[in-house]
């Protein structure tokens, strides 16, 4: 008899990476993937993700997806987004509605 060792942990590609996040964030119906949820309903561990890609913003920006937190926002930037949230829920939207999954920017807590 013959033994030999079948292993199951072949690397993973950065192109399987990059594709799970996208199908992660698709199924939330996101533009961006925030670290818990992709460890929550991904198929690998976010971990290997930031090792892999040198932080979890730039992995996000390979995938194409928004940055969860962006720093030196333009105030047109702002305006435009709180209008495109604005016209997606018909109505103006309320402080809570701003730092939810209705917006590309986390709002202020200040």
């Amino acid at each position: 008899m013959k033994f030999e060792l079948e292993l199951k942990n072949e690397p993973i590609s950065n192109e399987s990476l990059i594709a799970d996040m996208q199908r992660v964030a698709k199924a939330l119906g996101r533009a961006s993937l925030r670290y818990h949820e992709y460890k929550s309903q991904g198929k690998f561990s976010p971990n290997t993700v930031t090792r892999r890609f040198g932080g979890w913003n730039k992995a996000l920006e390979l995938a194409g997806l928004t940055k969860i937190r962006q720093y030196r926002i333009s105030d047109e930037e702002l305006f435009k987004n709180l209008e495109e949230v604005w016209i997606r829920l018909g109505r103006q939207p309320r402080r809570e509605e701003i730092s939810k999954s209705h917006s590309k920017y986390i709002g202020s807590k200040h």
